[in-house]
């Protein structure tokens, strides 16, 4: 089997991904002002409710009947900020609408409260002065209710305004306070920090550090580059966008470990390769059983998204695994290996240095040439641990 020199191009691979991942932040934070979070983790109220037309939709006048409804009730609920998906309905009598309404933070306390300055309190003039998403929001603060009962209430308002009355039917609200938010936003970020903990603790356990800080980093890149995807095409990030992450930690481990296990074996079949060489024959080695596993779970989850509906969280879990499929296998293979090659180095380059100023510079060079003459390996991989047996024995000698 002819080697692929997988090292030769690390600089590059690293680049590129270290490129995408710069311009995607960016371009998510500038561009977008930051993610599309969804209701799990930004404070408001998700409603879903349905419309009665005033006739029915026919296959005649279907696609104008649709886009007239969608139209006008994006134009009713634009002042209120408001995020709207239609939803397959089989009824020709009725519409069927998803609309997502932020809770926004007012500027000012609307009401005076111990340790609040009087003259900071909002007037009634800057009330009325305010959006009517603001004013939705205004209202929850004042005690006028709960905000998801006030968002239905004047969204029902608007609508059958301009439908007739009672054509609007409520049928599901959920809602997320701030506190909760925060809440599920710190717990989400600790969730996916501990599964990274035990993923370096468990491979540094069962192999060593320097594979340990490859996987992690591999790991990581996914990630960002999944959240770099979900920033640049604004998908909603949800609580099923955190299972996805998950589910690509375990993928992308899982497979960086298979190519890990090989250069492993390959250090006691072929103790006198290079580490470079090494680490390239068993890339190219395990190369086809990587390949045919990404595929394989990619063709089930490509099924999975195209068949999905439109509304189903199944459809947004599986773009996401989509994405963190192909950026795993990229970095098991671009990635991870290179960090472990430049760790490996950095080691030996620190055990060096120890041994120079422990044995002199004289007895750990003379040691490297000996090494390098014998066998052709990475000398400081080998020699400087041969150099301390050396000087153990001599010590034990005299």
């Amino acid at each position: 089997m002819k080697t692929i020199k997988f090292t030769r191009y690390r600089f590059l691979t690293v680049g590129l991904s270290l490129a995408f991942m710069i311009f995607g932040l960016l371009f998510t934070i500038f561009y977008h002002h930051g993610l599309n979070m969804g209701v799990d983790f930004n404070p408001g109220v998700s409603i879903q409710f349905s419309v009665k037309l005033k006739e029915a939709i026919t296959a005649e006048n279907a696609a104008a009947g649709e886009i007239e409804t969608i139209s006008v009730i994006r134009k009713l609920l634009t002042p209120y900020e408001a995020q709207i998906q239609e939803i397959p309905n089989q009824d020709p009598l009725t519409r069927e609408y998803r609309v997502r309404l932020s809770q926004v933070n007012l500027r000012k306390p609307v009401k005076a409260a111990e340790g609040v300055d009087p003259s900071e309190v909002m007037t009634a003039e800057e009330a009325a002065a305010l959006s009517p998403l603001q004013t939705l929001a205004y209202r929850a603060a004042v005690g006028d209710g709960d905000f998801a009962e006030i968002a239905a209430g004047e969204l029902e308002k608007v609508v059958e305004a301009e439908f007739g009355a009672d054509t609007v039917e409520i049928k599901q609200k959920a809602s997320v306070t701030p506190s909760r938010a925060a809440t599920l936003t710190m717990t989400a970020v600790w969730v996916v920090v501990a599964a990274m903990a035990l993923v370096l603790i468990y491979i540094w356990f069962r192999f060593k550090l320097a594979f340990a800080v490859g996987a992690i980093v591999a790991v990581f890149h996914d990630i960002i580059m999944m959240m770099v995807f979900i920033g640049v095409f604004q998908v909603e990030f949800t609580s099923v966008t955190i299972a996805a992450i998950l589910t690509i930690i375990g993928y992308s481990l899982n497979d960086t470990i298979v190519v890990f296990d090989r250069i492993r074996e390959s250090m006691e079949l072929n103790p006198n390769l290079p580490l470079r060489s090494r680490i390239d024959i068993s890339v190219t080695q395990t190369l086809s059983r990587t390949i045919i596993t990404s595929l394989t779970t990619l063709f089930t989850v490509v099924a999975l998204y195209v068949f999905a509906s439109e509304t189903s969280d199944i459809k947004n879990f599986a773009l996401n695994v989509i994405v963190g499929i192909l950026c795993g296998t990229y970095s098991t293979i671009f990635i991870a290996a290179p960090f472990y090659y430049w760790t490996e180095l950095a080691i030996a380059a620190v055990k060096r240095r120890k041994a120079e100023k422990k044995y002199g510079k004289k007895a750990v060079a003379a040691a490297v040439t000996a090494e390098a003459a014998a066998a052709s390996v990475d000398s400081d991989e080998t020699a400087i641990p041969m150099l301390e047996r050396k000087m153990r024995g001599k010590k034990r000698r005299h």
